[in-house]
């Protein structure tokens, strides 16, 4: 938002503290925009050194940039609530999304890349697409390491990796279960 109403620091340093703080709150910024905020903004526009030598050609670029991510944000926000659409006419997204730490793009992308999840009989077959099940790695009397096979869908291993990030910090029973498989 300041950088569509205040693009170039000579801009910020034209206006007192309480204008831009005003600027701020009829923009729709509700938090943290205070008289003191503004004069942390005046401040570093003084100390810059910014560009001096054309400046409106800057401007101009700053104004395109700024369309490209506003046309950016929006096709984003229209492609989530394309998502959210179409998730609600999978059988199961609400029950993945009912889970704590499991989010609509968490859900989409795990029913991307299995589908259907009725037509799967047992875990393990979705544990295998992903390349998870175990593999021992050994030869004759030499017994290797024991590691995951990898031979799976990349796409779907990364996803359910970070997925199981948010879920040991929100949810109680992965917690335990991780702390479970976790200890020798």
């Amino acid at each position: 938002m300041c950088l569509h109403v205040f693009p170039l620091p000579m801009n910020v340093m034209e206006e007192t503290e309480s204008e831009i703080a005003s600027k701020w709150r009829d923009n729709g910024i509700k938090r943290g925009v205070g008289v003191s905020r503004a004069r942390q903004l005046i401040k570093a526009a003084t100390d810059t050194i910014g560009i001096t030598v054309g400046l409106q050609m800057a401007r101009q670029e700053l104004q395109i940039l700024l369309g490209q991510y506003d046309l950016l944000h929006a096709q984003l926000e229209q492609s989530v609530a394309g998502i959210e659409q179409l998730a609600g006419q999978v059988p199961g997204a609400e029950q993945m999304m009912s889970v704590p730490g499991i989010g609509l793009v968490t859900a989409a992308g795990f029913i991307a890349e299995v589908g259907d999840i009725s037509s799967y009989q047992h875990p393990r077959q979705i544990q295998k697409l992903a390349g998870l099940n175990l593999k021992e790695n050994s030869s004759g009397s030499h017994k290797g390491k024991t590691q995951i096979s990898k031979r799976g869908r990349p796409q779907l291993r990364a996803l359910l990796f970070r997925c199981v990030i948010p879920l040991i910090a929100k949810n109680a029973e992965f917690q335990g279960l991780h702390q479970y498989l976790r200890t020798p």
